[in-house]
Formats: structure tokens, C-alpha cells, sequence
């Protein structure tokens, strides 16, 4: 399993498993989209709900109910999804994509856990015996949908060039006086004092003392200008999430407890 996809809450560890099997055979798919092709509520996913979902995408996903004696098959196909119970209470999903002798390779979805190696004996005490072997059809073809990344807060960015304009403006000048207070050190000791030009060292030593000033207010500035950005920008992407929240069906607040929605305006 090159990439494990964690779960983005507590239900979503089945989506999360059928993510990184698509992952595996080089198909992407946004968590999101999951969800809703497999019908994922408050209560988790159903093992059934999993299988739909890998067979709409295209592939054969068998769900069978077995015991340790199925990791001594030769022809298992791994990655699969098997169903585990934690702590005898909370239903669980997790991939198990290797076998090595005795010794199982998981990729728990669960953020606090990831990659682990478990013997069978002691995967037995947590799996309810249900695996999905999913293998892609002969019609299978990978595919890769978009997900809107850095480049969704251009618009955001563009409409407030002026003040990024300015940003760059004080970032440059203050570049500019590190540079030249770097050769007026130079200055002073490859040629004012083997010359002893004290007179020119304090005229020049004003000026320094007047370009120091100059650059604690373009530092001042340009901190100024960012705190400015930062809360027009975070005022954009707050009121851009809101508009989209309202547009959503009702379904989408049907799966979703209302403090994960409401979290992502804190």
C-alpha cells in the first residue's frame, strides 16, 4: 500500500478503505463523492453499501464471511477490505494489503493508528470474519477526478492584488536595505578604517541610521498589510463556504452531524 487516505471523521473509515483501494489501482476519487455513492449516514457504512459502491466504479467485489484459514489461500486477492469490531463495540473498517507468514499488513484508516503489522491470531480477536475482495473487471478503467486545490483562492487572491502588490513592494525595499546594510559593513572595514575616513564614516553612519528607520517602517507596514489580507481573505472563503452550505441538499445534512459542518466556519 504506497499511500494510506485517513478518515476525515469517525464515519468515514469504509469510504476511506474503498479510497485507498482505488488508490491502488490508480483510480482517484474525492472522499465526498464516496459518501454519497455509498450511502454513508450517521451510522457508518454498510458492508453492502461498500460492495455497491466498488461495483459501480467497476470492479467485482464479493463479500464473503470466512476464518484465519482464508490468509493460507494463495490465489486472495490484496488488497481487501475486512470488517473488524474495536474494543467489542465500535464497528470498524480497515485494509488489509499484505500477508507475510503469520503476520497481517493494515492500513487502518484512523488517523491515531495507519500502518500496523498483527499477527492472525490477534486480528482474529477484532474481525467479525466479513471481507470484500474487490478485483477490477476487464471494463475497468482508472480514472482521476479533480479536486479544487491552492488554485480555488486565486479569484480570492486577484481581487485583492492591490494590497498583495503592496506586500511585495514593502518585502522588496526591505530586502534591499538588508543588502545594503551588508555592504556598508564591508565598506567599513575594507575602507574607512584602514583610512581612518572618520568623516565620511559618520555621514554615511547617519544615512544607515535613517535607512534602519526607513525599513522598521516598511517591517511595520508590510505586517500591517498582511493582517489586513489575512481577514479579507478569511471573511471571503467564510461567506464563499456559507453561500455553498446553503446551495447543498438536504441529504448532505441527513449524513453529517451539525458540529463537522459547523467546524469549518471556526
Amino acid at each position: 500500500m504506497k499511500k494510506i487516505i485517513y478518515q476525515q471523521d469517525e464515519k468515514d473509515c469504509g469510504v476511506a478503505c474503498i479510497a485507498m483501494i482505488l488508490k491502488h489501482y490508480n483510480t482517484e476519487i474525492p472522499i465526498h463523492k464516496l459518501r454519497e455513492l455509498s450511502g454513508t449516514d450517521l451510522e457508518g457504512t454498510s458492508a453492502f453499501g461498500l460492495k455497491r459502491t466498488l461495483e459501480k466504479i467497476g470492479f467485482d467485489s464479493p463479500a464473503i464471511q470466512a476464518d484465519n484459514e482464508v490468509w493460507k489461500e494463495k490465489e486472495l486477492p490484496l488488497p481487501l477490505i475486512a470488517h473488524v469490531l474495536i474494543d467489542n463495540k465500535y464497528m470498524h473498517y480497515v485494509v488489509v494489503y499484505g500477508i507475510k507468514g503469520d503476520t497481517l499488513l493494515i492500513a487502518d484508516p484512523d488517523p491515531t493508528v495507519g500502518k500496523v503489522k498483527k499477527s492472525m491470531e490477534e486480528f482474529s480477536k477484532e474481525w467479525t470474519g466479513v471481507l470484500l475482495l474487490p478485483t477490477p473487471k476487464e471494463s475497468y478503467t482508472p480514472t482521476k477526478e479533480k479536486v479544487a486545490g491552492l488554485s480555488s483562492f486565486l479569484p480570492i487572491i486577484w481581487r485583492q492584488k492591490g494590497l498583495v502588490f503592496h506586500i511585495i513592494l514593502a518585502s522588496l525595499f526591505i530586502t534591499l536595505f538588508g543588502i545594503g546594510s551588508s555592504y556598508y559593513f564591508q565598506g567599513i572595514l575594507d575602507y574607512f578604517i584602514p583610512n581612518q575616513a572618520r568623516s565620511t564614516l559618520n555621514i554615511v553612519s547617519i544615512g544607515l541610521i535613517a535607512v534602519y528607520l526607513f525599513r522598521v517602517l516598511f517591517e511595520y507596514s508590510r505586517s500591517y498589510l498582511l493582517v489586513i489580507l489575512g481577514q479579507r481573505m478569511s471573511m471571503a472563503v467564510m461567506l464563499q463556504y456559507f453561500k455553498h452550505v446553503l446551495t447543498l441538499p438536504m441529504n448532505f445534512f441527513a449524513t453529517r452531524k451539525s458540529g463537522e459542518i459547523i467546524s469549518r466556519f471556526l
